[in-house]
Parts: structure tokens; sequence; C-alpha cells
């Protein structure tokens, strides 16, 4: 049986970029979209007419709003760990994805462009999202090196080779 994920990773155009992040860029990340939950929450805040009691509501609806949750699939093969995310709507020059030998991370920030506004006022818009983040832990270390991915309908399928296993050393006594 043929695989098909095989296939599709060479069909894609637009290989997504593996990126080592250092702790400053996770820091600035993580800032960057602390502040705009913030900013959303406190627009829900103020839209409630300054009601006190409500912030956890207000934080939990505006991270809802502003950060969809990437649901992932993990499976492990012989000698890889294939890791499927669902990304409906964003295109690989949207996403960010760092990989260490352990963790995954995923971001994806895209624009809304001009299609939108000639289509008339948005009333409702439970479909998409403009902003993602998830951090995956890996069951196991792979090789960053080696990873490939692809994007295609949605879903981004990453191929994480397993790590080698380090070299067992037998220590010898040291003869005086």
């Amino acid at each position: 049986m043929r695989d098909n994920a095989a296939v599709a990773m060479k069909l894609v155009k637009e290989p997504v970029p593996f990126k080592s992040a250092t702790v400053d860029e996770i820091t600035e990340r993580c800032n960057e979209i602390y502040e705009a939950v913030a900013e959303r929450a406190f627009k829900f805040y103020a839209d409630d007419g300054y009601l006190p009691g409500h912030d956890l509501e207000h934080w939990f609806k505006a991270e809802a709003a502003l950060l969809h949750p990437l649901n992932a699939e993990i499976v492990e093969h012989d000698n890889q760990l294939v890791v499927r995310v669902e990304v409906p709507g964003f295109d690989a020059r949207d996403l960010d994805v760092r990989l260490e030998p352990t963790e995954l991370t995923i971001t994806g920030k895209r624009e809304a462009g001009d299609e939108d506004k000639k289509l008339g006022k948005t009333i409702c818009a439970e479909c998409s999202t403009k902003r993602t983040f998830r951090v995956i832990e890996l069951p196991l270390a792979v090789d960053p090196a080696k990873a490939e991915a692809a994007l295609k309908d949605g879903i981004l399928e990453l191929r994480l080779p397993k790590a080698t296993e380090g070299k067992k050393l037998k220590v010898a006594p040291t003869v005086n």
C-alpha cells in the first residue's frame, strides 16, 4: 500500500521552514500574545460596563477570540514521528514552526485582506481565526535537522525522524 502522506509532501510548493528559537524570541512572542489577550479582555470588561467579578470570563473569552487551539495527532512509526496539525485558513507563509528535540511550537498569524471587505460587513466569524499558538511536548526526542514539514488542505504534516540513541561507553579502570 502506498503512503499517500509521503506523496502529498512532495507536491506541496511552499515548504514550512523550521527555525530554532532563542529564549528571547520565545519570551517576546509570549509577551505579544499576552498583551493582545489582555487588551481584548479589557475590551470585554468595558463592553460589560466595567462590572467587577468577571475577570476570568473576560480573559477566557479573549483567548478564545484571539487564539485558536490547534488539534494535533501524533503517530509513531519505526524510525519517525508523524505529527498532523489542523491549521485551517493559514498558508505556509503565515505559520512559524519551531522544533527542538522534545518540543514543537507552532504559531500562526494572518492579516485580514481586502477580500473580506468586498464581501460586506462580517457579523459573525466562528470558522476562522487570525492568530494561533500551540506548543506540543513530543513523547520522544527527534532530530530537528532532518525534519520535514508540508501544508496541504489545511493540514500541517511534520515528519520528525527519531533521534539516534547515545552510544553506551564502557569505563575502563586506570592503571597507575
